[in-house]
């Protein structure tokens, strides 16, 4: 610092987690992302809310078992699960990420295509009653 006539060097307390001690005391995360899509009715709520359950609880099962069985052989003690669905309009290319439940009924899907409604307008100052997918 002296021989570049920097006057102040800051040093942090703690290390970031990009630098070696950092990242040897951080937490251990693992992110698990499947891609499939399922086609559900209107933004509005006309579709299949039951068959968009079965279709999510069958991938968050099928991840869900990889992730443990990952964990089991890092011999973790403990894992959280965060769960997240991502929705999109029929033929477009943006889509929402939205926090969900670990498992989906028919009843929780017409509110998470609300909360979808809501981003999307907050994000893209719009909104379309077109198909959407999750």
């Amino acid at each position: 610092a002296l021989e570049l006539g920097i006057g102040r060097v800051v040093v942090p307390r703690v290390a970031s987690v990009f630098s070696a001690w950092g990242m040897l005391m951080s937490d251990v995360r693992r992110d698990y992302i499947q891609t499939w899509l399922v086609d559900f009715g209107l933004a509005s709520g006309e579709g299949d809310c039951e068959a968009v359950a079965r279709s999510y609880n069958a991938g968050v099962e099928k991840v869900e078992a990889q992730a443990n069985a990952e964990l089991s052989l890092e011999e973790q003690a403990s894992a959280a699960f965060e769960y997240h669905a991502s929705f999109r309009y029929v033929n477009q290319e943006h889509a929402i990420e939205i926090a969900a439940e670990k498992r989906l009924t028919a009843a929780c899907v017409p509110g998470l295509l609300a909360r979808f409604s809501a981003r999307f307008e907050c994000a893209y100052t719009y909104t379309l009653d077109v198909p959407v997918q999750l």
